[in-house]
């Protein structure tokens, strides 16, 4: 009787560190399963203060050489609820279509950062658009180990900025 009562417990010793064990996930394991949360807003003083770091880099030099720049006040930040690797602004110079889909071709890199970390900001200052299509957007690498690509376009009706997952050429 000591023998099964004793085999019992093991067993249930057993048992439970393999459950203990199972939920012993990690920080980048909960990354994997978090889904990406990318914002974009008019950046002003105040609100670039509740940021723990910022990245900055001017705009004007992503088009140097393509248009001249224009005289712009309008700063912008981008920052997300999860860690994005590689990250950088990007500069686009065309424009094709691919079966039936925009797809844009990288005329410059911009701004890099190696991680852009959970609540840290990217700063674009002198920000301006020429026309309707996105000239700009961003590069990085997700949890996932995959290159994601967006353009940067402000909505002509409200205004607000956003940003659209978009195809590069390769």
């Amino acid at each position: 009787m000591k023998k099964k009562i004793f085999g019992l417990f093991v067993l249930a010793l057993l048992s439970f560190g393999l459950v203990a064990c199972g939920n012993n996930n990690n920080e980048e394991e909960r990354q994997e399963h978090t889904p990406i949360e990318i914002e974009i807003r008019l950046a002003d003083d105040e609100f670039l203060a509740t940021f723990y770091d910022l990245h900055h880099v001017d705009y004007g030099l992503a088009h140097v050489g393509y248009w001249e720049p224009i005289e712009s006040d309008i700063d912008l930040v981008i920052w997300a609820n999860v860690p994005l690797y590689d990250f950088a602004l990007l500069a686009f110079k065309e424009v094709d279509f691919v079966d039936g889909e925009v797809v844009y071709a990288v005329t410059g890199t911009y701004g890099k950062v190696a991680v852009l970390e959970a609540g840290h900001g990217f700063v674009i200052t002198s920000y301006y658009d020429k026309g309707t299509m996105p000239w700009s957007g961003i590069r990085f690498v997700d949890a996932n180990g995959e290159t994601r690509h967006m353009a940067m376009q402000q909505s002509m009706m409200d205004g607000l900025f956003r940003l659209q997952e978009i195809r590069i050429m390769q």
